[in-house]
């Protein structure tokens, strides 16, 4: 039977939140760098990247500030000395939204390359790790991940 003394929650509860933090600063500083990276070097940001038109230049320029002003936001919630909730909720299902809108992309317009699969992936798993981040900030969290109906 596990232990799930009230003790061992809060330790393992501040141990997750460090990770999750962790976590938070590297998603939020290669946002910040990938946006950086599509501003000032837009067609070597995306693999397997056909002819570079004007508009695509601008629309791919454009998506980095977007990017970099993402990264900020995460970067400001894993540096509060409290759970942001609320902005991380938000971070979650954006992140969450950029990995549907690539399913989207690849049901309408076949495979991309592999490195845009992946990185939808890395966009789930950070949409999920986010929002659960975002519930240890609820003042009864250690007790209620330490009651045996959850």
């Amino acid at each position: 039977m596990a232990d799930i003394s009230p003790r061992r929650v809060e330790w393992r509860s501040a141990l997750a939140v460090k990770i999750l933090r962790w976590l938070g600063w590297v998603v939020g500083a290669s946002l910040i760098v990938l946006g950086t990276a599509r501003i000032l070097f837009p067609s070597g940001t995306i693999p397997g990247a056909a002819a570079m038109t004007a508009s695509l230049d601008t629309e791919i320029r454009t998506g980095g500030v977007f990017l970099i002003a993402f990264g900020s936001a995460y970067l400001w919630a894993v540096r509060q000395p409290t759970i942001a909730a609320v902005p991380l909720r938000i971070l979650a299902v954006i992140m969450a939204l950029l990995a549907g809108v690539r399913a989207i992309s690849f049901v309408e317009s076949g495979p991309p390359h592999w490195a845009f699969i992946m990185s939808a992936a890395v966009e789930l798993l950070a949409a999920l790790l986010t929002w659960w981040y975002s519930t240890m900030g609820h003042p009864d969290y250690p007790r209620r991940a330490a009651s045996p109906s959850g």
